[in-house]
């Protein structure tokens, strides 16, 4: 029955209204099934012949509404490269510039791979975390959630930090140009003269009222303008890097410049890493949003590839603005250490006129984006623990005071966000980016030898829940006899219960090739398992400390 046909009027009194009804009642108790899925949909012949009529003009081709490849691989820079650029220079002056290219590129390939996961085994699902449902049952569906809410609180959180560190230097330089004297801009807590905690109250009581509207389409509109900020900030940044490089003499060591003369020393490799592995860990992350630009491909034949490229314009970016950012914020120009500032903003005075406007336009772009934050965790904690429904206005109003008042608490006690941003890096990624996506890719692969054909379906969302007798070789969820691309051919696994695996694969005559699948298999296994311990070690940096070198 096509889609694309207007709503079909049933009296009430009619017989088919209740059984359109019954249908529509299954459909929705199915809160993991991806919209897409047709199987529950009201069959054509429980609809009254009336109710059908010929419209031919006027349709529009769900295909002309797609994106180019171009626009697809802008997309995914565009929504992974934002206002976290000035932090980055200053984790590759801890790094060293050589080792942080490289952390860059490790922290590159992994991600990319790790999405293209994603990418591939979605299929046609709204969100990555219904896939989990369809591999690992509901509790695959929890922890995928889960982590989607800390990453989503997390990054409120890093928000929040990063607007109140822009604002606080705007407010500080007017009051200054008011006449008032020079606002010291040490972040410290202190109440006893104007500070980053009254700037964090001041903020706090103008983003309430902002992230407790329901409609967020104004700052939909005012986000199409970030681009534009994030292309500005990157010009800047890279420009006082050819600046440096034009009037100031480098050396290449370890030891602390003389901030006094003319020449710097620039590392090439340094033990104080473990910032950048954390925040690259968490810059690349784009998995899950990256499952809805790319399903706006015309030509989804070329997502990987469209992936890979729009990921390696990310690899670039970080790799110039970490470079030539040291570079530039180490210049002779600057009477500041590099290191010992984690957002760069902070290197000039508060009344440095273009700083003054590059923080502005840091701010409007959070701010845009920041209602848009708090939508989105709101859905994800509505549909893991209210089933989906909708918040009620008191819920509504407390959840939101509670997100913002832990934002203010740790933006006015820890401002210190390139090390929030290793720590959510490292623990966020080790989940969202190497567990969730590894495991879920061998467990595929492992079904796919044992039920190819539960697979297929898997792939189709025709599927359905049951409890089997044999959990050893048996999947959370079963095919539809009739979703199978061949009607007539049955699983290896469930041509009889009476027989065990091995002697159906030996009655067929497959053993060995189920065998050597398996041997691949757990080769993948050992290959895979050193990528999450990579994860694992990137979290593990973010609570040790180094002696310099």
């Amino acid at each position: 029955m096509d889609k694309r046909r207007g709503p079909i009027m049933v009296p009430r009194e009619s017989p088919h209204y209740h059984r359109m009804r019954y249908y529509s009642a299954i459909r929705k108790g199915l809160k993991h099934m991806s919209q897409s899925t047709t199987y529950l949909d009201v069959p054509t012949h429980v609809i009254d012949d009336n109710a059908f009529i010929i419209f031919q003009t006027g349709r529009e081709d769900p295909h002309d509404r797609k994106h180019s490849s171009l626009s697809t691989i802008f997309s995914i820079w565009n929504t992974m490269v934002g206002s976290g650029l000035f932090t980055i220079p200053w984790a590759f002056s801890n790094s060293g510039i050589v080792l942080g290219l490289i952390i860059s590129f490790i922290t590159f390939a992994i991600s990319y791979y790790t999405c293209s996961i994603y990418v591939r085994l979605a299929r046609n699902d709204s969100d990555f975390a219904d896939t989990m449902y369809k591999y690992f049952g509901k509790k695959g569906w929890v922890v995928t959630m889960i982590f989607s809410i800390l990453l989503m609180f997390s990054v409120i959180v890093i928000y929040y930090e990063l607007m109140s560190q822009a604002l606080f230097p705007v407010i500080a330089a007017l009051i200054e140009w008011g006449g008032a004297s020079e606002v010291s801009l040490d972040m410290g807590l202190d109440l006893s003269r104007f500070s980053l905690f009254y700037t964090c109250i001041a903020l706090t009581l103008i983003l309430y009222p902002v992230v407790s509207k329901r409609d967020i389409s104004m700052f939909i509109r005012l986000n199409s303008f970030g681009i534009i900020f994030v292309c500005f900030i990157l010009i800047y940044i890279l420009a006082y890097g050819f600046y440096s490089l034009s009037n100031t003499t480098f050396e290449i060591s370890n030891e602390e410049s003389d901030l006094e003369g003319t020449t710097r020393n620039i590392s090439l490799f340094r033990n104080k890493f473990n910032n950048l592995a954390g925040m690259m860990t968490l810059g690349y992350y784009i998995h899950n949003v990256c499952i809805s630009i790319v399903k706006e491909n015309k030509h989804p034949e070329n997502n990987t590839r469209d992936v890979f490229i729009g990921y390696f314009l990310v690899f670039l970016s970080y790799s110039l603005v970490g470079s030539l950012g040291y570079l530039g914020f180490s210049g002779y120009t600057f009477k500041a250490n590099i290191r010992e500032t984690e957002n760069l903003l902070y290197m000039f005075s508060a009344t440095d006129m273009l700083a003054f406007v590059i923080r502005i336009i840091c701010f409007c772009q959070m701010f845009s984006v920041y209602p848009m934050l708090f939508c989105v965790i709101r859905n994800q904690f509505g549909t893991i623990f209210y089933q989906g429904r909708e918040l009620s206005n008191d819920i509504y109003l407390a959840f939101n005071a509670t997100l913002l008042i832990v934002a203010t608490i740790i933006g006015a006690t820890f401002p210190k966000v390139g090390s929030i941003l290793g720590y959510v890096g490292g623990f966020i990624g080790l989940g969202l980016i190497y567990i969730i996506p590894i495991s879920l890719f061998l467990k595929r692969y492992k079904l796919q030898i044992e039920d190819p054909n539960l697979v297929e379906a898997l792939d189709n969302n025709t599927v359905r829940s049951v409890k089997r007798k044999n959990p050893e070789f048996s999947p959370k969820l079963v095919i539809e006899e009739s979703s199978t691309s061949s009607p007539g051919k049955q699983d290896i696994v469930n041509q009889t219960s009476d027989m065990t695996l091995q002697e159906s694969l030996l009655q067929n005559g497959s053993y060995k090739t189920y065998k050597k699948s398996f041997l691949k298999f757990y080769l993948l296994c050992v290959i895979h398992a050193f990528i999450v311990l990579i994860g694992i070690i990137i979290l593990a940096l973010q609570f040790l400390s180094f002696e310099e070198w």
